[in-house]
């Protein structure tokens, strides 16, 4: 198997996720407003431990999507152009012509 290029991270605090998927709705799988796992803040903030672990080291890009000193979500824009200038890099390197990439 290849090994990835680039692993985005798109970061939510576990209390901001929560919240978001409070806002959800009904889902069909669950007459619950939160499954099981999303109802438990420890799992949400174990899980975050986890990829926030993962996330320090290459090839991981971590993407915050909570503006934290202005306690919002950040706009979708906001976050596709962090997202776009991320993966754009590997965009161009994968269609280079073949005698750009030293072939």
């Amino acid at each position: 198997m290849p090994r990835e290029d680039l692993i985005l991270y798109l970061r939510v605090p576990p209390a901001e996720a929560q919240k978001l998927v409070a806002r959800k709705s009904q889902r069909s799988y669950t007459d619950a407003k939160q499954d099981l796992l999303e109802a438990s803040l420890r799992h949400l903030q174990d899980a975050a431990a986890m990829y926030d672990q993962l996330a320090s080291a290459a090839p991981w890009v971590t993407i915050e999507c909570f503006d934290a000193s202005k306690a919002t979500m950040r706009t979708v824009n906001e976050i596709a152009r962090e997202v776009l200038a991320n993966v754009e890099p590997l965009l161009k390197t994968a269609v280079a012509p073949q005698s750009e990439k030293g072939a």
